[in-house]
């Protein structure tokens, strides 16, 4: 609306003025519905902090609606506006007393078959972030490495709290030695973001594990959005001008995992990758309300070659697209013939240079390129006129005029290596981990000083031996945080600070290389070579995850000199590495206030150098404080109030129900005086109390899960806790009315007698006032009998009549549904399906999927049955791309059909296995069409592999014909370029490896599109 008006004063012929027409719906008579979603244009003004004065609905003009008969002062009729709202999904992990003890129990077991003393850091949840030990691998176990690192993964997945490895760890990815093996988390198939473990072998050991992940998560049931609708809202967010990218994919989002002061309790998301007016970033769209739970930046700002002069150009936001230009200026051979000399273009050839030299022939590094393939660098210099920055994104570099130094090169190149090895999140601890690595790199290919920026039109932006030169702290102590209600945006907070934030790190990483005092604490110098080599190896070798800090990172170090000195391993550091060198780390780290130095080098940490540090069990728990100090266990809770912790209490809550077995007399420590008997809780041979740290000598568990009711916060197991759940005993989950709430009574569909509240039960009847969902006065049973028994013909729309009249006043027979919520009145169709959920019945609806293919014939024009125009991409009405849509259920708007036999791919199942079998034969071929706009074909990731893991590096190649004036380009599931061909007449190869953490199946990756 344009205005603020009074509702009261409001009629028919004086509505309000209004900014401009959302969405325009046709009414076909009296008594239909009519649906508009304005989720996306909510939740647009809500995110962009747009002030809005609301939404109206009115008649559409002239001849669309008899204003009179209907209008708001007629007292039957009259059109309603009825906005619902979706609950936030939560959930609760479950009682962690029995996953504590079990825990417990394993680290003990791994302390006595350990040939070294283990070290542990536990993180989130007491789930493990740094471990190492060493642990001979039975000889019976597979030689390959995924079995001998699943072996360890099984074998301890006490240790790890993780129920069920094989099924809640992927193997995502190996180093070149094959030794060092990357797993990502997944909760019933679908990904944890951010959640990982690294597993490190040697040839005959497990050696130690590095991970960032969330024990004892709880699934929450499938999405009740769909990927089409959180890719309308990713574009609403995106703004004008924005676009998503790739394909939607499910992920479980827990906020303690991109914050540690953030919940603990996991959502189901969407991740939308986009790309607007912010750059290019990741949305987790919560994949039940549609509610934006975070924004993940992808761009990190500030020896084949192209380096292309865009002359000020806007360079396309979308990463993508086949628009990309700008005129290549070098090869790895120089300036092209024709080039005129370019301040901007000769600086980047003389900085990709240097810095591709460096990496590449540094000892202990030597990389080939910045992903270790050789992949061609693309360099856009001059980008934008009214922009002064540099980033990494797309896998390619962009600079302003007069960014051009090596510094900043090196630095980007830094963001570049890190993106394909550990892909660390930009935002917050991580990203300004990030920003520092890259400085350090920046540091290493222009060394004869400690800037970053200095020669270029930006100034010097970060001094890594002084930051407090520009107010950015040198010590923890002086760590920028911010809520876990902060969204983390370059434009409001640095992404959280990780420019300013990564002073910190950069502090360490300069005392390391150059030695000195800081903060009262000494440093030896280990050197610029040795450390460069160092940070780079726990890159490579997987140490640290996407979601490090500065002390993972301090381990990782530590780790990998280890590591090294292991026999029978061998990480190819290129150095050698002793005691003082991780003595050196220590006290680097120590002097910014991350973990314990070692100020005498004897090997100890100094916490552990006191007598009071006394700690008999090994688990970071002094003796004076532990309240198990003989059983090792991170858990130092006491629910009772006994003064003996959980996980040595037989006895948590003091129910006289024993946690484990039973019954147990009451002289043991811990055990109610008249002892405990045995619970009701069961599993693999064990009895146990089924709410140990909740009182319920009862007993009682309605869904049998083995969690009692007096401490189950989901009691009919539907993943949704009791407090929100409008059915809290009817387990619900995808089905079509499943969690809604029809008439606002707060009693669910699924389980309310009389969902619309009209009167009428909706089977059977009469029931009284009390039962769920009855109104006063009750409800009774329906004139109409629908398979025998009376039933309401309208259950979510108020028909006390149960008229049934606009067929058999056409003559026709009924259909048993009402002229209340018909949603194709006229037409005689019981089943009253509305596939596209549009409001109108796939019956008489003109495009049934809505993806702007006419049904048959057209084309039709918005305002037609079911034809509806895209407020967000600016589409009208639906096109006949064909006499029919050959997949008239499912939208598919490219109407591809591989096997021409009229239906589509997306609906043709056989289709589908034929040319994923076509696809994986080796020399196989496919003739690629040109036509208008984008071709899109489904590669399948190395389908011989069936559901095994990808082998040791492992890469994708497709060789493809491309027709003159277009160009193929293969794009992962997050929608970025992974290798893409020229635009030419010919026959190119494309090849590359699969992406990191992206869908197993790239959803649409060839693509040919005029350039």
């Amino acid at each position: 609306m344009a205005e603020n008006w009074d509702e009261a004063e409001v009629k028919w012929q004086n509505q309000p003025a209004t900014h401009f027409s959302y969405d325009e719906k046709n009414s076909t008579g009296y008594g239909s519905k009519l649906r508009v979603d304005v989720t996306p244009l909510t939740l647009r003004w809500a995110n962009n902090g747009i002030a809005q004065l609301g939404v109206i609905l009115a008649p559409g003009g002239a001849g669309n609606m008899n204003v009179v008969a209907a209008s708001r002062e007629n007292v039957t009729g009259q059109p309603k506006l009825i906005i619902r709202c979706t609950l936030r999904y939560a959930g609760n992990p479950p009682d962690r007393t029995a996953t504590d003890q079990a825990q417990a129990a394993a680290q003990a077991k791994l302390v006595q078959n350990s040939a070294t003393t283990p070290q542990i850091t536990f993180g989130l949840q007491s789930g493990i972030l740094h471990a190492t030990f060493r642990v001979a691998i039975p000889a019976n176990v597979a030689e390959n490495s995924e079995s001998r690192a699943r072996w360890f993964l099984t074998e301890y997945k006490n240790l790890l709290r993780l129920s069920d490895p094989a099924s809640q760890l992927e193997l995502v990815h190996r180093d070149d030695s094959d030794a060092h093996l990357r797993f990502r988390q997944l909760v019933d198939g679908v990904p944890v973001e951010g959640g990982e473990l690294v597993i490190h072998l040697a040839d005959d050991s497990v050696v130690g594990l590095n991970g960032f992940y969330m024990p004892d998560m709880v699934p929450l049931g499938a999405a009740g959005l769909d990927a089409s609708v959180a890719e309308q809202l990713g574009r609403a967010h995106a703004g004008d001008g924005g676009t998503t990218l790739g394909s939607p994919q499910l992920r479980y989002v827990t906020e303690q995992m991109l914050n540690p002061a953030g919940d603990p309790r996991s959502r189901l998301a969407w991740l939308v990758s986009a790309s607007g007016a912010d750059g290019w970033y990741y949305d987790l769209i919560d994949a039940h309300s549609g509610r934006l739970l975070a924004t993940l930046p992808q761009q990190t700002t500030l020896f084949d070659l192209a380096i292309r002069r865009t002359f000020g150009a806007t360079e396309t936001t979308n990463c993508s697209s086949p628009l990309r230009t700008g005129t290549v200026w070098y090869t790895e051979d120089g300036r092209v013939q024709g080039a005129a000399p370019d301040p901007d273009a000769d600086a980047g050839f003389n900085a990709v240079r240097d810095t591709y030299n460096f990496w590449s022939s540094a000892r202990g590094i030597q990389r080939d390129s910045y992903d270790g393939r050789g992949s061609l660098i693309n360099m856009y210099v001059g980008v934008r006129t009214a922009w002064q920055n540099a980033q990494w994104w797309c896998n390619q570099m962009e600079n302003a005029t007069g960014t051009v130094t090596r510094d900043i090169v090196a630095h980007e190149w830094g963001h570049g290596v890190m993106n394909f090895t550990v892909a660390p999140t930009y935002q917050r601890e991580s990203g300004a981990l990030n920003e520092s690595i890259a400085d350090i790199f920046g540091y290493a290919v222009d060394n004869d000083d400690w800037t970053i920026g200095e020669g270029s039109v930006l100034g010097t932006l970060r001094n890594m031996q002084n930051p407090a030169q520009f107010s950015h702290p040198d010590h923890f102590s002086g760590f920028q945080s911010f809520s876990a209600m902060i969204a983390c945006t370059a434009a409001a907070n640095d992404n959280c600070g990780v420019h300013s934030n990564s002073g910190i790190h950069n502090k360490a990483a300069h005392l390391l290389i150059e030695g000195g005092q800081h903060n009262g604490v000494n440093v030896l110098a280990m050197g610029r070579d040795k450390t460069l080599a160092l940070y780079y190896n726990i890159l490579r070798r997987s140490l640290i995850n996407s979601n490090s800090g500065f002390l993972d990172t301090r381990n990782a170090l530590i780790s990998a000199i280890q590591l090294s000195r292991l026999p029978s391993i061998d990480l190819q550091l290129g150095w050698s590495y002793n005691d003082n060198d991780i003595c050196s780390i220590r006290n680097a780290y120590a002097a910014v206030g991350v973990g314990a130095g070692d100020a005498n080098c004897d090997g100890f940490e100094d916490d552990g150098d006191a007598e009071w540090w006394a700690d008999a069990d090994s688990d970071g728990l002094r003796n004076d404080l532990d309240r198990c100090p003989l059983l090792a266990s991170a858990n130092n809770n006491d629910s009772d109030g006994d003064g003996v912790g959980d996980p040595c209490d037989p006895d948590d809550d003091n129910d006289a129900v024993c946690d484990d077995n039973g019954p147990l007399s009451g002289n043991i420590n811990g055990v109610p005086t008249n002892g405990c008997g045995r619970g009701r809780g069961a599993a693999a041979g064990n009895v146990f109390d089924n709410c140990r740290l909740v009182s319920n000598l009862g007993q009682a568990d309605q869904d049998k899960d083995n969690i009692g009711d007096a401490c189950d916060d989901d009691i009919d197991s539907d993943g949704r806790p009791n407090a929100l759940d409008n059915c809290p005993t009817t387990k619900q989950g995808l089905a079509k009315n499943d969690w809604n709430d029809f008439d606002g009574d707060g009693v669910g569909d699924v389980c309310d007698l009389d969902a619309d509240n009209d009167g009428i039960c909706n089977f059977g009847g009469p029931a009284p006032f009390g039962f769920p969902g009855v109104p006063a006065g009750g409800c009774q049973p329906s004139l109409k009998i629908v398979n025998g028994g009376p039933t309401d013909i309208c259950k979510l729309a108020r028909d006390p009549g149960q008229e049934d009249t606009t067929e058999s006043n056409l003559g026709q027979a009924p259909d048993n549904v009402g002229d209340a919520c018909d949603l194709c009145p006229g037409v005689s169709d019981p089943d009253n399906s509305d596939t596209d959920d549009d409001g109108v019945g796939d019956a008489c609806d003109l495009d049934d999927d809505n993806d702007h293919v006419c049904d048959v014939g057209g084309p039709f024009a918005p305002g037609a049955l079911g034809v509806i125009a895209d407020p967000l991409n600016l589409t009208i009405g639906c096109v006949s791309g064909q006499p029919a849509d050959n997949c008239p259920k499912i939208a598919n708007r490219d109407q591809w059909d591989d096997d021409k036999n009229g239906k589509g791919f997306v609906c043709d199942p056989a289709e589908q296995a034929a040319f994923r079998q076509r696809v994986g034969e080796v020399g196989s071929k496919y003739t690629l069409v040109p036509r208008l706009g984008a071709q899109r074909i489904p590669i399948p990731i190395c389908p011989q592999c069936g559901d095994m893991s990808l082998p040791p590096n492992f890469e994708s190649v497709i060789n493809v014909f491309v027709p003159s004036g277009y160009r193929a380009q293969v794009v992962d599931s997050f929608g970025s370029v992974l290798t893409s061909s020229p635009v030419n007449n010919a026959t190119v190869r494309l090849a590359f490896p699969p992406t990191l953490n992206a869908a197993r199946q790239i959803g649409f990756g060839l693509q040919s599109a005029a350039p």
